[in-house]
């Protein structure tokens, strides 16, 4: 009896397991939800006038959840581009969603226009979790 236990932890932690990121990598977890007419759906995220990320082919009913490791940016600063090929807008239902190293969602939108829209992204953490936090009414040398 403990063989299936055991393999019922080890999938869990590779399913709810979370890719790590180097120095200069930034963590992002991206989902697509898309209903209908998958294929025509598509999303890049440019850095400057980079592409850094461009979107596998989405499949009916099957949401798309994949995290990365983006290249980082000046203060993780990025833009999202959404496109529909058949020019007749995402499917309704259908978004797409960013989620930060700690869960914590950036972005959830659609594309609202018939073809094509440009979404700013900032992931940048002005505080990590756990960092420490300081307040002072004055100066403090090594702060």
């Amino acid at each position: 009896m403990i063989i299936p236990h055991l393999f019922l932890l080890l999938v869990a932690h590779v399913v709810v397991g979370e890719l790590s990121c180097g120095a200069g990598k930034t963590y992002v977890r991206l989902v697509m939800h898309c209903e209908t007419a998958c294929n025509e759906q598509a999303v890049a995220i440019f850095s400057g006038s980079q592409v850094i990320y461009t979107s596998p082919m989405y499949i009916e009913y099957v949401d798309s959840d994949t995290e990365i490791c983006l290249e980082s940016s000046v203060n993780n600063q990025y833009s999202m581009n959404f496109t529909d090929t058949e020019q007749d807008g995402w499917s309704p239902g259908s978004f797409f969603a960013v989620y930060g190293k700690y869960g914590n969602i950036f972005f959830k939108h659609y594309l609202t226009s018939p073809t094509y829209e440009i979404h700013p992204l900032s992931l940048y953490y002005a505080v990590s979790l756990n960092e420490l936090w300081k307040l002072s009414d004055s100066y403090h040398e090594g702060w």
